[in-house]
């Protein structure tokens, strides 16, 4: 059975597990496009619910307020009964995780990486934010091999 969240975004497969949720390769049924689909569960979550969410949507809008061409667009965010889930750009290229994995990089490829990423992060502070999560897990790629800085949930004011 296909999976469809809040009637617009159509699960595929997921694509990358951590250790309070998933991430899925989704649709976006209404405009046609491949998105990731980070659904965090709060199942097993002590405390308040409610601080829970807002906390949440707090983080959701936060990142969303970040535009930069470096950084992972945020184009959605909701709650159903699973738990709470945030939808953003779909980077197909990968994390430089696996990149890292195919032994040493040239210095110029690894430049090529660390600019645009700089400049991510110059944004950010700027804003007067820090990312505080920088690893090469939440570093992306999108089908052109153009890096871009993810997963701001630890992001700092």
């Amino acid at each position: 059975m296909v999976q469809t969240i809040d009637n617009r975004y159509r699960i595929i497969e997921k694509i990358g597990a951590g250790g309070m949720g998933a991430v899925y390769l989704a649709e976006d049924i209404r405009l046609r496009r491949k998105v990731a689909l980070k659904r965090l569960s709060m199942i097993g979550i002590a405390g308040d619910m409610d601080l829970f969410v807002k906390r949440f949507e707090r983080e959701a809008l936060e990142m969303a307020s970040f535009q930069h061409t470096n950084i992972v667009s945020v184009y959605d965010y909701g709650r159903d009964d699973e738990g709470v889930y945030l939808v953003l750009e779909y980077m197909s290229g990968g994390a430089l995780t696996g990149q890292l994995q195919q032994g040493k990089m040239p210095v110029s490829m690894a430049v090529k990486i660390l600019l645009p990423l700089a400049e991510a992060l110059q944004a950010i502070h700027d804003q007067g934010r820090v990312h505080r999560d920088i690893k090469p897990a939440n570093i992306l790629f999108n089908a052109y091999e153009k890096p871009k800085l993810a997963d701001f949930g630890v992001v700092k004011l």
